[in-house]
């Protein structure tokens, strides 16, 4: 395969043990930073997160406050070079103590570098191929 800009791509670390090795880098932007670009295979399910879980239900019970989202639209248009994001949510899960007490709608923004520099971790859910992300964001509730 070949990134959208026709780099071969190949299989590359983005992040190990929750720390980002490997910034996602275009052609223009790889230039201004005098690095190679990252060869990242376009479309489909190219993303891959690895490493070790805990329980999903554990994510949760151990979240003092927090939104679960199960679907954001809107990410395929943010800054991939700066890595801002600022996406809609129309549909979160509001968790306070480790428990799910409602839902919302809400806005969630931040820097996906800023936010992978911290420890993040991965969560299983039963009958789920694509395990659970848990990262730190700021959240604007509707």
């Amino acid at each position: 395969g070949f990134t959208r800009e026709g780099v071969p791509a190949r299989e590359i670390a983005l992040i190990r043990e929750g720390r980002l090795l490997t910034p996602l880098l275009d052609l223009k932007h790889a230039k201004r930073a005098e690095m190679a670009p990252t060869p990242f295979p376009r479309g489909g399910s190219s993303l891959r997160l690895a490493g070790p879980t805990v329980p999903y239900e554990q994510l949760i019970a151990e979240l003092d406050s927090g939104l679960i989202v199960y679907e954001m639209l809107g990410l395929h248009t943010q800054d991939s070079s700066r890595g801002n994001f600022s996406l809609t949510v129309s549909q979160g899960l509001v968790v306070e103590k480790g428990q799910i007490i409602g839902q919302t709608k809400a806005i969630i923004a931040g820097n996906v570098f800023a936010a992978l520099q911290e420890p993040f971790r991965l969560g299983r859910q039963e009958g789920k191929e694509v395990p659970a992300l848990q990262i730190h964001a700021d959240v604007t509730v509707s």
